[in-house]
């Protein structure tokens, strides 16, 4: 039989919280389990932020990519060739994660957490857009 012992302290204050005890049969599965336990208390503290959800599995980019696509048919200027393309982006989206419908499955997931996942991609796509002066290897010599 396989035993082995860990004991290790957050630091946290015994009023405010708990202790939960891993037990797996090696260092990697204990490890995977304490991520794992992160992920879920992430989620929790997510909830109760805000409680509402919305269906996972890309039913909400494709939303959001009518919307943005919708927008960019408003906008006259070369901006919209940039909307229309975060449009597909996101379009792209439900095509990899499948095309069941999430509703009938249960498959959810926290608006807080959707919202802040569009909001990085978002900030990721505006920083690269900054990019204004490419210059090449030996320009300017």
């Amino acid at each position: 039989e396989f035993s082995a012992r860990a004991i290790g302290s957050s630091g946290i204050n015994a009023e405010y919280g708990v202790t939960l005890f891993l037990r797996g049969s090696n260092t990697m599965i204990v490890q995977e389990a304490k991520r794992s336990i992160w992920d879920a208390m992430c989620v929790i503290r997510n909830l109760v932020k805000d409680n509402r959800i919305v269906y996972g599995g890309g039913s909400n980019e494709i939303s959001c990519a009518i919307a943005v696509s919708d927008a960019a048919d408003k906008v006259p200027s070369i901006e919209q060739y940039a909307m229309r393309s975060f449009a597909d982006a996101l379009e792209s989206v439900p095509m990899d994660t499948g095309k069941s419908d999430m509703k009938e499955q249960h498959v959810i997931e926290t608006l807080i957490g959707k919202k802040q996942q569009i909001m990085l991609a978002t900030q990721l796509v505006r920083m690269i857009l900054k990019i204004d002066d490419v210059r090449s290897p030996g320009e300017g010599e």
